[in-house]
């Protein structure tokens, strides 16, 4: 097992150093709007435990007598860690900073009657090429026992810890920092072991990818929502696969999430009309649904959607928005479970900004978007042995039935 290192920095002893007055007033100023911006606009507070209060009166001394910029931002990342939220997030990191999730991670645990279960690999990721794979035990991260490492992980200022903050915090330990090889110790049926995935081994993947799979079938996986080339390349790809008998959409690796700019156009190749296709909900104002156009050729024939847990923001608008509208059928695991639309606000003296959910998002039949379930869900746990990918061979025994039943339906 490996011997045990920090898993996660600590704040400077108080009175190791202390910024001029200029520079104390300005992170003090700074901190201010972080945190009013927050307690104004941010939509779930409902669903938090968080003593928003509570935490200025932990973190505000500190902002202010944050030695440098570095441990201002220290100091900020701990308070917005304060929502367990992984939409919400500074725009700028350190080298001790925690990866995004879900951008950043490539393997998603849950806890399972005490025990850190990985319910999902990310495809190609260092992870995978480690050897993880669903039904793996996390026994320590970093040479710390996970149930020791998640007490030293939870986030600070809320009234009780609840099971949301427990898995924040497991998958922000699983996630790593920037400046630290991580390092699981890890049980796979009888054998234990140490991992250590290796970050230099992400593949370079191109922003969409389309092929033809057997029985005439399309395959379109986009890994990129965030480019407007996205648009282009999508479009190229679907070109050929037009005369296909049905088409599979993969959007199991959208972990960055994208915009609107980018996934309604894509949405359009698939509709006959305009239509709504995801409902928003303002803070104070009433909820209103947003709409996508049709964008030519339209692609006709039946389509199944894949979605897992790097199934991130726009890309969980995408797949609520094509169930909803009927046009699709959704198969694979919950995905990230990002909460809402962000806004980027900007602190005037530093100069960077931060993010965080200001509007709710729902499906159209109001479902929140963070709570919605693929019709075919599929537990990778206790899925059929032999399938190299038992999403896809889901998906697949989907569109089949699909076009069965389009093969046997009366003619008109």
């Amino acid at each position: 097992m490996w011997l045990p290192t920090s898993v996660y920095a600590e704040p400077r002893a108080p009175g190791a150093c202390r910024p001029d007055r200029r520079a104390a007033l300005a992170q003090a100023a700074d901190f201010d709007v972080l945190w009013h911006r927050i307690r104004d606009e941010y939509a779930y507070w409902d669903a938090k435990t968080t003593d928003w209060a509570a935490v200025r009166l932990r973190y505000r001394d500190q902002a202010r007598n944050a030695c440098d910029r570095d441990a201002f931002i220290a100091v900020l990342e701990r308070t917005m860690e304060s929502l367990y939220d992984n939409h919400a997030h500074l725009n700028v990191n350190l080298p001790s900073s925690t990866r995004l999730v879900p951008s950043g991670l490539d393997v998603w645990a849950e806890w399972r009657d005490g025990k850190a279960i990985v319910t999902q690999v990310r495809a190609d990721s260092p992870a995978a090429q480690a050897g993880l794979r669903p039904g793996t035990e996390i026994l320590a991260i970093q040479g710390v026992p996970v149930a020791q490492a998640l007490a030293t992980r939870l986030p600070e200022g809320l009234r009780t810890v609840d099971d949301p903050a427990r898995q924040w915090a497991l998958l922000a330990l699983l996630a790593g920092r920037h400046d630290q090889p991580r390092r699981w110790t890890v049980r796979t049926g009888s054998e234990e072991r140490d991992v250590a995935p290796d970050e230099h081994l992400w593949p370079t993947l191109p922003r969409v990818e389309g092929r033809r799979l057997e029985g005439d079938i399309g395959y379109v996986r986009i890994n990129d929502l965030g480019a407007e080339e996205t648009v282009g390349e999508f479009d190229a790809a679907l070109a050929p696969l037009m005369d296909t008998r049905g088409l599979v959409l993969d959007l199991r690796n959208i972990a960055a999430g994208g915009n609107t700019e980018v996934a309604e156009p894509i949405l359009g190749r698939f509709i006959a009309q305009t239509s709504g296709y995801q409902v928003i909900v303002p803070r104070g104002r009433p909820a209103w649904v947003r709409r996508v156009a049709v964008r030519p050729p339209r692609y006709d024939r039946p389509l199944v959607v894949l979605v897992g847990r790097w199934t991130a923001s726009m890309g969980e608008g995408m797949a609520i928005g094509l169930d909803g509208m009927r046009r699709a059928t959704l198969v694979g695991t919950r995905m990230a479970g990002l909460r809402g639309a962000v806004v980027t606000h900007t602190l005037p003296r530093h100069h960077f900004g931060f993010t965080f959910p200001f509007e709710r998002l729902r499906h159209l039949d109001g479902t929140p978007r963070e709570q919605f379930v693929p019709p075919v869900l599929v537990d990778e746990l206790t899925a059929p042995g032999g399938e190299a990918d038992p999403v896809l061979a889901a998906g697949l025994r989907v569109l089949e039935e699909q076009l069965r039943k389009e093969r046997s339906a009366p003619s008109r």
